[in-house]
């Protein structure tokens, strides 16, 4: 049985690639603030645009996340059960 949902692992660089870049902009703005006042809105927005759709990716990462748990659980429940049958199949047959 095949899992649920894709590879979350690109979404979770993808996250992390956004988050490093905002923080190159706002270290590049904190340094260039005082010679260069007049840009320090654009480095605002360039931190709120690798930011922005963040918080989407998460939630979506969460779901996954949920799916993976559900599915990992029924798996779990299913291995269980077969165990129990093989176990009582395995008792049958010694009294045979």
């Amino acid at each position: 049985m095949a899992a649920p949902v894709k590879l979350t692992c690109p979404d979770i660089d993808k996250v992390i690639k956004h988050i490093k870049c905002a923080i190159r902009n706002a270290d590049h703005g904190r340094k260039h603030s005082d010679a260069e006042p007049h840009l320090i809105k654009e480095f605002y927005d360039d931190i709120i645009c690798e930011l922005d759709d963040l918080e989407g990716t998460l939630e979506d990462l969460r779901k996954s996340n949920d799916l993976l748990r559900t599915w990992g659980e029924e798996l779990t429940t299913e291995v269980e059960t077969a165990a129990n049958t093989i176990n009582e199949l395995e008792n049958k047959l010694e009294k045979l």
